[in-house]
């Protein structure tokens, strides 16, 4: 039996040329696809052209029997889009979605997009395996835990598979199905830009304990952590390093650097291998000592999640941190000569003021990271200020291509802004701390290469065209 496995057309725009990454999650079903016995493929349409005449003539030629799409809320129009061509041109081709949509809207979700024959909700491998067996011996569907299914008119929500107790019988990720020379060198994460460094991501473990009331991460693997095995890992990156020739490592995980013997062993293992990485952490999660080991073993960058620079929304959203913490974390990772970048919402509580917003820039402009990322919050569903928002009526739309942090007008509103000010807040915003000199020069003087000069003049040129276009 042959499976596809499609990322649909994305949705960022410019944001998407500085941001790409390999779709990590889909070559990890394809090796658990591959280690089952199916001839398994990888189609990204995020970074390839999704044309419906080419996408046709290359699905009669493959001639997949299930194709499987992976969605998330902003792109579940687009993998409808894909299933709909995929029906018209190849009935008989079982179409199945997964994803973070599905798995917070299972039901509504097989209701409201007809060419999606059924769905996986939750963790996604075994299930897969499980459906994949079935479809192969012709055998019935029902009964199968982590699955949406349709029967007549009706739709079926299967109960709940357990989460995985074990990350290490994960196979390693089949990158080998990407297609590894489409996807932009410079664009693993901002900062990370000489031709010196061939990247890839890779994630450590599933969960995260903490209660946001913005993330959807719980949605898919609920906020026990659980952990991949040292040994597992650095097995991915040789596996990487052989193969492929990966020498730098972004870490997607939702909680880095929880557990500190763990983090020691990691990075004793990635400075033997001589490679560089970065990782997304809390700022509650790091010291110096932890941050000047992280550098020595080849960690370049770190991300946190700093939200806001209101303690009051801070502590509404359930973020569990101080505004003196998010101080800390930026100034000791610079000491231990990393590159910092802070990522921040707009919205991100129904009742933030424009007074907190604005606080939030006197933060950045004081700890001044290298980079920020400043999101409009999308309210997710699964997510509660999805509940929040819904209550309060401030949802006037559920047209889910409206549900991205970036290029759209919001079809949502808070307390004190409407969606059309939310976007200029945010743009307002990234103009304000980005074009200032003392922020020009902090990333000028960071340049140490002609090939990074010029990833940093279109960036900035597309940078100047986000915030001055209109959503």
């Amino acid at each position: 039996m042959k499976v596809v496995l499609i990322r649909p057309p994305g949705t960022l725009g410019l944001i998407a040329k500085q941001s790409t990454q390999h779709p990590v999650n889909l070559a990890t079903l394809a090796a658990v696809a591959v280690r089952a016995g199916y001839d398994t493929q990888i189609w990204d349409y995020e970074i390839e052209l999704f044309e419906e005449g080419a996408f046709i003539a290359r699905l009669r030629d493959y001639a997949p029997d299930v194709i499987g799409i992976s969605c998330m809320t902003g792109t579940i129009h687009t993998g409808h889009d894909v299933a709909a061509v995929v029906k018209k041109a190849s009935p008989t081709t079982v179409t199945v979605v997964g994803g973070c949509h599905i798995s917070a809207l299972p039901e509504q979700t097989l209701r409201e997009f007809p060419s999606f024959d059924m769905g996986v909700y939750g963790e996604g491998e075994e299930t897969m395996v499980e459906l994949l067996d079935r479809l192969s011996r012709g055998a019935s569907v029902a009964g199968i835990r982590g699955i949406v299914r349709r029967e007549g008119d009706e739709v079926i929500v299967e109960p709940p598979r357990p989460l995985m107790a074990e990350l290490d019988s994960l196979p390693i990720p089949a990158r080998h199905l990407l297609p590894l020379g489409r996807y932009p060198q410079s664009s693993s994460t901002p900062g990370i830009y000489s031709k010196r460094y061939r990247p890839t991501q890779m994630f450590t473990s599933r969960g995260c304990y903490a209660r946001c009331i913005f993330c959807a991460s719980n949605v898919l693997f609920g906020r026990h952590v659980r952990y991949r095995s040292v040994e597992h890992i650095l097995a991915e990156v040789d596996d990487c390093m052989s193969r492929f020739h990966f020498n730098h490592f972004t870490i997607d995980d939702d909680t880095f650097a929880i557990d500190k013997r763990r983090l020691a062993s990691l990075c004793d293992g990635f400075a033997r291998r001589g490679i560089t990485w970065d990782c997304d952490t809390r700022v509650d999660l790091v010291s110096p000592d932890v941050l000047q080991m992280m550098g020595k073993s080849g960690c370049l960058k770190v991300a946190y999640g700093m939200e806001s620079g209101s303690q009051r929304v801070l502590d509404l959203i359930g973020k569990g941190i101080t505004v003196e913490q998010v101080r800390n974390a930026v100034k000791w990772s610079k000491e231990a000569g990393l590159t910092v970048q802070t990522q921040l919402m707009i919205g991100s509580h129904p009742s933030e003021t424009r007074d907190e917003v604005y606080a939030s820039l006197r933060l950045v402009k004081e700890i001044r990271p290298h980079f920020i990322s400043w999101a409009v919050t999308v309210p997710y569903p699964g997510t509660q200020i999805y509940k929040l928002l819904a209550e309060k009526g401030y949802l006037a739309s559920f047209d889910w291509r409206q549900f991205q942090m970036y290029n759209v007008v919001p079809v949502w509103r808070t307390d004190h802004f409407t969606g059309p000010e939310l976007v200029a807040l945010q743009k307002e915003m990234l103009r304000k701390y980005y074009l200032r000199p003392a922020q020009v020069w902090q990333l000028l003087t960071s340049i140490r290469s002609v090939d990074e000069l010029g990833v940093y003049a279109q960036a900035l040129f597309d940078f100047v065209k986000f915030t001055r276009r209109k959503a």
